[in-house]
């Protein structure tokens, strides 16, 4: 699944774009900061420094 999201990983990680990510019918914006393995995802947004996201839980991802 990790070939899925990476492309827009990347695009966040260096543009400083921000994502949305959908995870149990809960959504997530933040700005990918860097991938910890294959597994893990860390992101941060306005009201949390560090958000560390498993991958497996990941539904969708959006763009802006």
């Amino acid at each position: 699944m990790l070939q899925v999201f990476q492309e827009l990983f990347d695009v966040s990680t260096k543009e400083k774009k921000g994502l949305t990510f959908y995870i149990g019918g809960q959504t997530v914006p933040g700005l990918v900061v860097k991938m910890h393995g294959d597994e893990v995802v860390e992101v941060m947004n306005r009201t949390a420094p560090r958000i560390l996201i498993r991958i497996d839980r990941i539904d969708a991802v959006q763009l802006g």
